[in-house]
């Protein structure tokens, strides 16, 4: 799948997504990862506006390639909110990978600390964890790009970015 296609076919499935589970989090396409031969990853980050992050902070949608059907929507396990939960996703075996670079609590413009958290694709698609660096802080935008791939024996290797983090 070309990157052309792949942005197409997010496209035809924001009618399904709308009626298989509610209103679909605003930014839906922002990201995207394959997951398999035959799903696909694409995270919705979820509203610009404070007020309206307290209902929703973002999420990431699992479907199928071949049929359009969607699989899953993942949401973060937390009472953080601003997240921007979905503006980046990574997939490595079973792993999905969803960063959410805006996530601090409470709900603050300023904040934008970030965090990401990891799904089982193979359980029911489950969060597994939340990853917090320990150094985190206000503006990191921790989780802001992700990537990952399925090391050699198989093991998840994540990459996280905080674009804005200081070196002090």
């Amino acid at each position: 799948i070309d990157g052309q296609c792949l942005l197409s076919f997010a496209y035809t499935l924001i009618p399904q997504a709308e009626t298989i589970g509610g209103v679909i989090s605003r930014g839906f396409g922002c990201s995207m990862s394959l997951l398999g031969e035959s799903r696909i990853v694409i995270g919705a980050r979820g509203p610009d506006l404070i007020h309206n992050a307290n209902t929703d902070p973002g999420s990431a949608y699992v479907f199928d390639v071949i049929t359009g059907q969607q699989i899953a929507r993942l949401t973060p396990v937390s009472s953080y909110r601003c997240f921007w939960f979905g503006a980046s996703v990574a997939v490595a075996g079973h792993t999905i990978l969803v960063g959410a670079p805006r996530a601090r609590s409470p709900c603050s413009i300023d904040q934008k600390a970030g965090a990401a958290m990891t799904f089982d694709a193979s359980r029911s698609f489950t969060q597994t964890s939340k990853l917090v660096p320990t150094d985190v802080a206000k503006g990191d935008e921790f989780g802001s790009q992700v990537a990952a791939y399925s090391s050699a024996d198989g093991e998840a290797v994540l990459f996280l970015a905080a674009p804005y983090a200081s070196s002090d």
